[in-house]
This record gives C-alpha cells, sequence and structure tokens, in this order.
C-alpha cells in the first residue's frame, strides 16, 4: 500500500465529520440544517480551509478547544476563530513558531508507525501564516446554533488555562480536544484547578454519551474512536489521588524534554502526566 499524501476524512456520526491530519490530530466538522461549526484546526500541515470548504457549502463558525500548536496552527487560513482568552497569548505565539511545528513535524513521523501510512516532508508541510484572525471571547456556556443542532461550549481548564470542551446535544457527541482522554497531560495547570474544569464537565456527563479527543487516530490508527466510557471518572479519581497525597506516579519521559521535573500515574484507564511543583493553585 502506498503512503497517504493528504488527511483522512471520515463521517463518524450524521453529518459529523473527523479530519485525520497526517495522525497527528483530528479536526471536527459538525453540519446543521442552516450553519456548520469547525473545532480546531491542527497544526497547519494542509490546506484544511480547503477540506472543510470541500465538505460543507454552509456558513460555517471556527471554534477551539485550546490554544496549542497542533489544534491551531493552521487558524490563520480563517478570518475569525472563537477562543477563550486564557488561551490568546498562547495561540497568537504559534504565527512565530514555524520551526517548533516542523520539528514537531519531523519528530512525529514514524512514531509507532506513522512513516508506513503517511508520506509527507517534514521540512515543508507546515507552512507560516499568511495573517494573524480576529480572536473572538469563548465563554462557558456559549452555545452555537446551527439550526436543529446546538453546541455547548464547557469551560474546563487543566490541559491549558483555557481549554474548553464541545457537546453536540443533538447527537450526544462531547468534543473534549485535550482537556479528557487516557493520556492527560497537566503540566500549564495545577491538579486543583484540572480537577475543577472536569467536574464542571461532570456536571453536564449526561448530556453526552460519546467523548472524541482532538487525537483519536494518532500514529497509524485509521479508525476514529470514541474515548472509554469511563474516563471522565477515571480522571477525576486520578486527580483526587494525587490531592490526597495517595499516589505512586513515576518520572516522566516528558522530563527531559521540559528541562524539569514531571511525573506520570496510572490509575484506571487513564495515565496522567503533571507536574508535581502544580498541584494545588498558590493563593
Amino acid at each position: 500500500m502506498m503512503a497517504l499524501t493528504y488527511p483522512i476524512i471520515l463521517e463518524i456520526a450524521e453529518k459529523t465529520y473527523a479530519v485525520n491530519e497526517f495522525g497527528v490530530d483530528t479536526m471536527f466538522l459538525l453540519e446543521g440544517e442552516s450553519e456548520a461549526m469547525v473545532i480546531d484546526t491542527g497544526m497547519g500541515m494542509c490546506d484544511f480551509r480547503g477540506i472543510v470548504e470541500s465538505i460543507t457549502r454552509l456558513p460555517y463558525t471556527v471554534a477551539l478547544t485550546h490554544g496549542h500548536q497542533d489544534h491551531c496552527g493552521s487558524m490563520d487560513q480563517f478570518e475569525r476563530v472563537w477562543l477563550h482568552p486564557a488561551d490568546w497569548e498562547a495561540a497568537l505565539a504559534v504565527q512565530n513558531q514555524y520551526s517548533r511545528r516542523a520539528d514537531s513535524a519531523r519528530r512525529l513521523k514514524g512514531l509507532e508507525g506513522d512513516a508506513d501510512v503517511w508520506d509527507y516532508d517534514p521540512d515543508t508541510v507546515c507552512r507560516p501564516w499568511t495573517r494573524v484572525p480576529e480572536l473572538l471571547p469563548l465563554a462557558d456556556g456559549q452555545l452555537f446554533e446551527l439550526g436543529g443542532r446546538t453546541v455547548e461550549t464547557v469551560y474546563t481548564p487543566g490541559h491549558s488555562p483555557g481549554s474548553c470542551c464541545f457537546i453536540d446535544r443533538q447527537g450526544r457527541i462531547l468534543f473534549s480536544g485535550d482537556a479528557c482522554n487516557v493520556s492527560l497531560m497537566c503540566t500549564d495547570c495545577s491538579i486543583e484547578t484540572a480537577i475543577g474544569g472536569l467536574r464542571h464537565l461532570q456536571e453536564r456527563e449526561n448530556l453526552f454519551d460519546r467523548n472524541f479527543n482532538g487525537h483519536l487516530a494518532y500514529s497509524s490508527g485509521m479508525n476514529h474512536i470514541a474515548m472509554p466510557q469511563t474516563i471522565l471518572g477515571d480522571c477525576i479519581a486520578a486527580m483526587e489521588r494525587i490531592l490526597a497525597g495517595q499516589a505512586e506516579p513515576q518520572t516522566s519521559m516528558y522530563s527531559r524534554w521540559r528541562g524539569g521535573s514531571v511525573n506520570s500515574y496510572l490509575w484506571g484507564g487513564v495515565k496522567l502526566t503533571y507536574d508535581p511543583e502544580k498541584i494545588r493553585e498558590v493563593r
């Protein structure tokens, strides 16, 4: 089989599309009766706007789960983007991080079999930004009305200060970005902040049956699968044990990349990576 030179597009639910960007990240497109909604813009390794407009002819809104490079890397392809203000600084910094994104593309190629699936040139696949889009302030509880389909914003700081999830009420689907998954990284915020965000999400867990995160088909996986139904509870339980001093963490491999101590803790179905210096908020 020849390696692929383009992203994979799958319809994971009715009028709900996932775009697998070379195994690095996943973006989503939701269609209602009158409007569409784009969730995240990926690393910037493809003509994502072109992909969006090849799928839908409806007017669409672009909203980001958070401001990390693999979720906002191609937001320059759009005029306006919704993002929680707590992540604006991080997102705007991506415009000057072309070489960093290219390094990430280079590092991720070949991870767990990617080289057999994807064919891209790490030195050219990440393009510099052509403009800076207008950032609109995303807020907790904000609703996006697509026509017969309502998407609710839930503020879930933890993975980043401005992380948000989106609940498709009619489809009963949660789009969680990097805020609630089997390999949860919370090095930018305290555990106390992160558990507060997930408990806030837990108050709405009766509104969704499936949880799609922002890295569904990481590496060579071709299928887009939802997170285990137990994952939200497992994430919260792991954080509760850390706060109570009951965890037995290990030193994470991320320590050498970050240049400081980073812990990882396995509990239930989650591996939680966190900064041991950021357990509780400084008051």
